[in-house]
């Protein structure tokens, strides 16, 4: 008969043997806490609840004291180099150097993998008692998930940087990273080379502004339009930009003409000239925009007129690609801007002139163009249209 466990982080291990009985063995397994091996065998004695709720505390102790940013952390463990890393503005401790020139999206994805991963793991250890094991057990142990491992992996690496730094603070004299390599093919990292088709392009602003029906979990499904998708969608394909850029276009940076865009990643300006195919769609906007009396703030607006926040623009973006089925062909939003490359290209544009669209260094659009641009259709159509007329040519000739 199997036992009900109602106590909280506790995880039941089953150890089979053909011989003899089995043996059922309970670990506790609060966060930030290790795993250890509950020395009662009975998960309903009054002994077992005792063991689990003074871990369960613990773990709960250990957690509010990393959450209260106004409390002195540890000197030397892990909260206290995330300290001196990424700052605290409760108790004024600057930021590192090495925190300080990350971009606003970079800062955001390390600062959840430092709070939800690196501290509830190794918060309270000592940073000298790190370990090369310790790390490519980290690392490993998220090897399904191969491009977090290896995110993970990077912010380690900083932050013990930043250790070695302060060697005296933290008494680490070595990297115990050193020896810990990211995951690279064999383990499913891979170069995206997902690019839109125009008939996937068509498909999905068809389906935003036509609607569809969507289905949540738990919940009535409800009949969507979301024109803004579409526009959306437009303007990725019409500027080659990220996402994240897109999103910061504003009404002062259209000017009629060409669109002004301050790319954050990288610093760069670019003005890209509007496309023809897309000028009414985008004077449109503008104009229904200014009656509202709307004259400052972003292009793209929610249907009562808000900005859109990245999170809820992304979820109104998947539920339009799951609706025309083009998610699971694993396509993203992002592909957009390397599809751009690619129709440029397609179209005898120079590397500089691609550049000069898309905001990347010539170097990089080479890259892109040398390993990431798959090998189209209209590629292939237009070398062998150069060998017909060469050919041509010759039998003229002759």
């Amino acid at each position: 008969m199997k036992v009900t466990i109602k106590h909280k982080y506790v995880k039941r291990v089953v150890r089979h043997n053909k011989r003899k009985v089995d043996r059922v063995l309970y670990y506790s397994v609060p966060p930030m806490l290790e795993r250890m091996r509950i020395p009662y065998k009975d998960p309903l004695s009054p002994q077992f609840k005792n063991f689990v709720d003074a871990r369960n505390q613990e773990s709960e102790l250990k957690i509010k004291n990393i959450q209260d940013k106004s409390v002195p952390p540890p000197p030397g463990t892990f909260v206290h180099l995330a300290e001196v890393y990424r700052g605290n503005e409760a108790r004024n401790v600057r930021p590192s150097r090495e925190w300080a020139r990350l971009k606003e999206k970079t800062a955001y994805d390390y600062g959840n993998n430092i709070d939800n991963t690196i501290l509830k793991r190794w918060g309270h250890f000592q940073v000298c008692d790190l370990t090369t094991e310790a790390v490519a057990a980290l690392h490993e142990s998220f090897i399904d998930t191969p491009y977090k491992a290896n995110q993970i992996l990077a912010v380690v690496k900083v932050m013990i940087k930043v250790a070695c730094k302060n060697s005296v603070t933290f008494g680490l004299k070595w990297d115990p990273c050193s020896a810990v390599s990211a995951f690279g093919r064999k383990e499913g990292i891979k170069s995206r080379r997902q690019y839109w088709t125009y008939e996937e392009e068509a498909l999905f602003s068809e389906v935003a502004q036509r609607g569809f029906w969507e289905l949540r979990e738990g919940r009535i499904p409800q009949w969507r339009v979301e024109p803004a998708m579409a526009f959306a969608h437009a303007l990725l394909t019409y500027t080659g930009q990220r996402p994240g850029d897109m999103l910061n276009m504003t009404l002062a940076d259209y000017d009629g003409e060409k669109i002004n865009v301050y790319q954050q990643k990288t610093g760069a300006r670019v003005w890209i000239p509007v496309h023809t195919q897309f000028k009414p769609t985008l004077d449109a906007l503008v104009k229904r925009l200014r009656e509202q009396n709307i004259a400052h703030g972003p292009l793209l607006r929610t249907h009562d007129g808000q900005p859109f926040k990245a999170r809820y623009f992304a979820s109104r973006w998947d539920a339009v690609s799951n609706a025309c089925g083009l998610r699971a062909r694993g396509l993203q939003r992002r592909d957009l801007r390397r599809t751009a490359v690619i129709r440029l290209y397609e179209a005898g544009c120079t590397k500089r002139q691609v550049a000069a669209i898309t905001g990347h260094t010539e170097k990089s659009v080479d890259t892109i163009i040398e390993t990431y641009t798959v090998t189209t259709y209209p590629m292939a159509q237009a070398a062998i249209t150069k060998l017909e007329e060469y050919q041509a040519l010759l039998g003229a000739k002759e």
